[in-house]
């Protein structure tokens, strides 16, 4: 809980900063969703990735035919008539982006004498903070503790209040990218991963992590 205190703290701190949007130079963060449509387009892009290796992959393409497809139809068809009309296919309103670290959790941060150091702004920029508040909770490296998560969806949907659809994004927005998540975490069966296994010499460990993958 302390810990979490110090998260919501720096996320603040950014939110703060976020509101003097004509002072700060910033890209866009990287795979920033700002629409429904967007992020529909970010997961079937990545299932269209998987699908061209699925066939060579007799557990990954049995995965796919009898869990994954039908569960993204269902979550798909469900979730995305949710979305806002207003950010459904256009982007959302400037005033209403954070700046965003991204990869953003307790799996890039280091603590020391009671302070914890947020690591790793590679991929900083203006993001949606639905994705931000989503990536947090879903991060395969990131916390799992119920409560802790709770108390973080709550904190930041009482941060974001100014935007009045933020909670009715979120809730839409959380399983998408939660089948988000698995496209990525399913990226060790495409052959660049394997390829950069290898190059640091891992071959056991890119095998490890696509078993893994699929449990």
């Amino acid at each position: 809980n302390e810990d979490l205190n110090k998260v919501i703290k720096f996320i603040t701190k950014l939110e703060n900063l976020s509101k003097e949007k004509n002072t700060i130079k910033a890209k866009l963060a990287s795979d920033a969703c700002l629409s429904g449509k967007e992020l529909i387009n970010q997961i079937e892009n990545r299932i269209k990735r998987l699908n061209r290796v699925k066939k060579t992959n007799p557990e990954l393409n049995s995965f796919f035919l009898k869990t994954f497809l039908p569960l993204w139809k269902r979550i798909k068809k469900r979730y995305y008539k949710l979305w806002p009309i207003t950010s459904k296919k256009n982007s959302l309103e400037n005033d209403k982006l954070t700046l965003s670290p991204s990869d953003f959790g307790f799996h890039n941060s280091l603590k020391k004498n009671n302070k914890i150091f947020f690591l790793d702004f590679e991929y900083f920029g203006w993001d949606d903070p639905v994705k931000l508040t989503a990536d947090f909770i879903w991060h395969p490296s990131n916390i799992k503790n119920k409560d802790i998560l709770k108390k973080w969806k709550e904190n930041m949907i009482k941060l974001f209040s100014n935007d009045k659809e933020f909670e009715i994004r979120l809730n839409a927005s959380l399983p998408l990218y939660g089948i988000r998540w698995i496209v990525i975490i399913l990226n060790e069966f495409l052959p660049e991963y394997s390829t950069r296994r290898k190059l640091a010499r891992n071959s056991n460990l890119y095998e490890q992590k696509k078993e893994k993958s699929l449990q």
